[in-house]
């Protein structure tokens, strides 16, 4: 039987509460599959570590880069070898004017203050994100959204050729989804 008005109804067990940390998985994906670009996932992403567990999953990104096939230019790096700098980031006029871009831009490291600010490393090659950084002969990936950083085996008698060079050395990434293999 209802409640006269303004009267709370009577309940027999205790009121449950849902909050976001309550969430599946599966319903974080829902969320997420619903923003409206690759901006959005992005700010979204970096409310928590769960939420960007759940954004970078492989089969996750497949479903969202169907349903929104291009993604957004954050910017570009410039490097100048002969000033012994890292390479600078140079923002797009996107960043400046999307919110979504601007906190995606804001959450990453494009000041790759992971490298540890040695002026020594070198860009490479650049794709889909990830940099291709040298110091001497040691090579690594950087991937300033994500922060990770790993460490590339120099291919063992090869010396690596000079910063500046003809483009020899190219950055190869195999994509987790099994069935799908990309340049990155």
């Amino acid at each position: 039987m209802a409640a006269p008005p303004g009267q709370p109804m009577e309940t027999t067990g205790a009121a449950i509460a849902t909050t976001v940390g309550s969430l599946k998985d599966d319903n974080i994906e829902d969320i997420l599959l619903r923003l409206p670009s690759a901006a959005s996932l992005a700010r979204a992403a970096l409310s928590s570590r769960r939420w960007r567990r759940v954004a970078s999953c492989p089969d996750f990104l497949r479903r969202f880069r169907e349903r929104r096939p291009s993604s957004p230019v954050l910017g570009l790096f410039v490097s100048q070898a002969d000033l012994g700098q890292l390479p600078v980031f140079h923002p797009s006029a996107s960043v400046r004017s999307d919110p979504d871009l601007s906190a995606a831009a804001r959450g990453g490291d494009f000041l790759l203050t992971r490298l540890e600010h040695d002026p020594a490393w070198r860009l490479r090659d650049c794709r889909n994100g990830r940099l291709l950084l040298c110091r001497g002969d040691f090579l690594s990936v950087y991937d300033p959204v994500s922060h990770q950083h790993v460490a590339v085996c120099r291919p063992p008698n090869e010396p690596l050729p000079p910063t500046g060079t003809s483009p020899s050395v190219s950055l190869i990434c195999a994509n987790l989804d099994t069935r799908n293999s990309t340049v990155a």
